[in-house]
């Protein structure tokens, strides 16, 4: 019997090879055929550990194979890191910042209008290139004061891009960590499956040499009892035919 174990973290190797040389049949006269069958017979697992056997095959085939029901999870989110654009940033597609340009604007324009109908009054209704000057001016005012502002928005997107790069590396974690439990799940189901298969393996080859030594002991004994009741038997004959050849 060979045995070869050889396991490493997803690189795991095993073979377990049953070689028996078979035996030369052994015929002793005035054994019994039970006996000699017995005696005779060559060792073959159980169907039960042939299939324990062939469970932890599987369990060896996927811990090889490197692949959890994480895999693709993790495989695809890094592909999203790795081909993620770098940040750039478009203030015409800043929705946040043209909402806020929007409300500004509309509040310049209030202001251009109240300024100008002031400006209207003070004049007596006759400085209109004064009140469209002073209106526009109001209304320009927030215009700046939105851009002015543009920076903070510059450094509010940054962050939600870092935030969202921060997140995906945050669940690529998650996911390599639920790998490693489950992996370490598959490694100790096989070396569970594995020892009880070998400890069957054990106890059925020491039950069946047991059986063979047993068998080989009742076949030597019979055996003897063969050849001294056939010697037995020769001698009296042989006295009988002496004791017969004297009284002739």
């Amino acid at each position: 019997t060979t045995k070869k174990t050889t396991s490493t973290n997803k690189n795991t190797n095993t073979s377990k090879t049953t070689s028996t040389t078979k035996k030369p049949t052994i015929k002793l006269n005035g054994v019994d055929k039970s006996v000699t069958d017995r005696m005779n017979s060559q060792f073959k697992p159980s169907k039960a550990y042939q299939e324990a056997m062939a469970q932890t095959q599987a369990l060896l085939d996927k811990i090889n194979s490197g692949k959890t029901s994480y895999t693709d999870q993790i495989k695809g989110l890094i592909g999203d890191i790795q081909n993620r654009e770098d940040f750039s940033y478009d203030v015409d597609s800043d929705m946040l910042f043209q909402q806020y340009l929007s409300t500004m604007t509309q509040t310049g324009q209030t202001a251009m209008q109240d300024t100008m109908g002031q400006a209207s009054m003070l004049t007596g209704g006759y400085g209109s290139s004064y009140s469209q000057a002073v209106g526009n001016q109001a209304y320009n005012q927030y215009i700046q004061e939105a851009y002015t502002n543009l920076p903070e928005y510059y450094q509010m997107a940054l962050q939600t891009y870092q935030m969202e790069g921060d997140e995906m590396y945050k669940q690529l974690a998650m996911l390599n960590e639920a790998d490693a439990t489950e992996y370490g799940r598959y490694v100790d189901s096989w070396n569970a499956n594995k020892s009880t298969a070998d400890t069957m393996y054990s106890q059925e080859y020491q039950a069946w040499a047991d059986d063979v030594a047993n068998a080989t002991n009742i076949a030597g004994m019979q055996n003897s009892d063969y050849w001294n009741n056939k010697n037995y038997n020769l001698s009296l004959t042989q006295a009988r035919k002496s004791s017969g050849g004297g009284s002739g």
